[in-house]
């Protein structure tokens, strides 16, 4: 697919879950695209109707579990969005859908692949030109949140100190419970080390964020990054829908990541999430439970910025009623739904954010997209 087209973008949704129910929903009411798959990883989904589970009209596609039938179907792109996965899982999956000429947009990896290696991008790279396809990986963050938004508010400096960026999210209304396994919740606080899948998972997702941040500002990648977990214990036992946490396990984290060009910090970035409004908040004075925070030490210029978002401001209304889907979903759904026709139309190959009203070492290199 090259450009702009007369027909509706061919999609397929791979995992209907949290993030890939609220792609679906959105598929069905925008004119621009037409649902062709859905594969889900369970079986309670298998056979429904994918109309019903997004709690639309009937729609004629069918939910299934068999990948093979899935990757058979003449679409232009899959919306990535698997619950945990093994990476080699996950990467023989996304393999196999671009050498079968489908581009993807992932909201689980491939943010910043050099980070894994030469070979490593070498085997994405081959996949994609065998398939004529390209792969891009994004959300509300990694992606938006610093890749597109932070680097373009750098757009007033010429010379940067140090980037902070803060995440605040309330996870209780989590759809499912091995989505909050899978990031640590209900963890003996002191499992959480180097080796444990969920500590390992966090560090790898967010430093390719942090290092594709580092290259398109200063570069150069990052000497290296300092992890800083600090899961936090429930204070008392707590009930969530489809499952209940007890006193001492995790119930919160503030995840601190530091990166270092030489020996100054350049980018800090802060993860706190949360179970239950009872937890503490490094931030008491945040406006919204999906709140971020931007500060940049720069110069002719410095700057701060806070953002929020939910359902409807006019209204306030922190989420849409019957629906499921949670805002922080909803943003990394919309960002994968906006970044798919660009994926669409690039050469094939790794496709990354642009932003080109930013900080950069040279200014000079700003005018060929770096």
């Amino acid at each position: 697919m090259n450009g702009i087209v007369d027909r509706p973008i061919r999609a397929i949704v791979w995992g209907p879950g949290n993030v890939g129910g609220g792609v679906l929903r959105e598929i069905l009411k925008l004119p621009e695209y037409e649902l062709v798959g859905v594969l889900t990883f369970g079986d309670s989904k298998v056979g429904l109707d994918a109309g019903e589970l997004a709690g639309a009209g009937a729609t004629g596609v069918i939910v299934t579990n068999d990948r093979d039938a899935v990757i058979a179907l003449d679409a232009d792109v899959v919306f990535h969005t698997p619950m945990t996965t093994p990476a080699d899982e996950m990467d023989g999956d996304v393999v196999r859908l671009l050498r079968s000429g489908k581009n993807v947009v992932s909201a689980t990896s491939y943010h910043y692949p050099p980070l894994k290696g030469a070979d490593y991008v070498a085997k994405l790279e081959a996949a994609c030109r065998q398939g004529n396809a390209s792969l891009h990986g994004t959300g509300i963050h990694p992606n938006f949140f610093i890749e597109r938004l932070g680097l373009t508010l750098t757009g007033i400096c010429t010379r940067i100190k140090h980037m902070k960026f803060a995440e605040i999210v309330n996870n209780s209304d989590a759809a499912d419970s091995p989505l909050r396994r899978s990031l640590g919740y209900g963890m003996d606080p002191a499992d959480f080390v180097p080796g444990n899948t969920a500590y390992e998972n966090t560090r790898r997702y967010y430093e390719e964020s942090l290092q594709l941040s580092a290259v398109m500002l200063f570069g150069e990648r990052l000497d290296r990054i300092e992890y800083r977990p600090m899961p936090i214990p429930a204070k008392e036992d707590l009930e969530l829908p489809k499952r209940s946490y007890k006193k001492g396990t995790i119930a919160e984290f503030r995840h601190i990541f530091v990166g270092y060009i030489g020996d100054e910090p350049k980018l800090t970035m802060e993860e706190c999430w949360h179970l239950g409004e009872y937890n503490s908040n490094p931030y008491p004075d945040a406006k919204s439970s999906n709140y971020y925070k931007i500060e940049i030490e720069g110069e002719p210029c410095s700057l701060s910025m806070e953002l929020g978002y939910c359902a409807s401001i006019e209204n306030g209304t922190e989420r849409w009623p019957n629906d499921p889907t949670q805002p922080p979903y909803y943003a990394t759904a919309v960002t994968m739904l906006q970044a798919a026709p660009i994926v669409c139309a690039a050469a094939p190959g790794l496709v990354y954010p642009k932003v080109w009203a930013h900080y950069a070492s040279d200014l000079r290199t700003l005018a060929s997209g770096s």
